[in-house]
């Protein structure tokens, strides 16, 4: 394997030899070329950079008019920008409810199912005497809530009408100025 010193060097000395054989290149057509040549040269890379500054500015500004379009749209529908966020918002918050909902029956469906021994209640029967007391004092307060419910309904037409009495009466004050 060879010396990574002595590599090294090597190429060292070989960017340094062609680095020469570049700057004697350009001295030796710069002393040999003409005025003209070079006045033409020059010329040359003075058109280019004027044509690379021409466009630059000219993609600055489509760049500035294509950012002003953007904030011009957001600015014009930003209501719809909201409005989607809200319901991006909406559709999160309803998939994590789903998903939650999904995974209870899930696990309802896993667990074994415990059987308990079902309970039946007996209620004593009532006495026939308290039964007919229960169902007139029934019948009585249903009697007076329908009586409330006529009287409230008869109140509410009677201000109702009031109402379009005095909407009236302001109409016509109105038309007599």
């Amino acid at each position: 394997m060879a010396d990574p010193k002595k590599l090294l060097e090597d190429a060292t000395a070989k960017a340094m030899l062609s680095a020469g054989k570049d700057a004697a290149r350009r001295a030796a057509e710069d002393l040999l070329s003409s005025d003209e040549d070079r006045a033409a040269k020059q010329a040359e890379d003075e058109g280019a950079s004027k044509r690379r500054r021409t466009k630059l500015i000219v993609g600055g500004l489509l760049g500035l008019f294509l950012l002003i379009g953007v904030v011009g749209l957001v600015l014009s529908y930003w209501q719809y920008f909201l409005l989607a966020g809200l319901l991006g918002v909406a559709g999160v918050y309803g998939y994590y409810r789903l998903r939650s909902r999904r995974a209870d029956k899930k696990a309802e469906e896993k667990a074994p199912a415990k059987a308990e021994p079902a309970r039946v209640e007996v209620a004593p029967e009532p006495d026939a005497a308290e039964t007919e007391a229960e169902a007139r004092l029934a019948a009585a307060r249903a009697r007076e809530a329908r009586e409330r419910d006529a009287r409230a309904l008869a109140e509410a037409r009677a201000a109702e009408a009031q109402a379009v009495e005095d909407e009236l009466a302001a109409l016509k004050a109105r038309i007599k100025k």
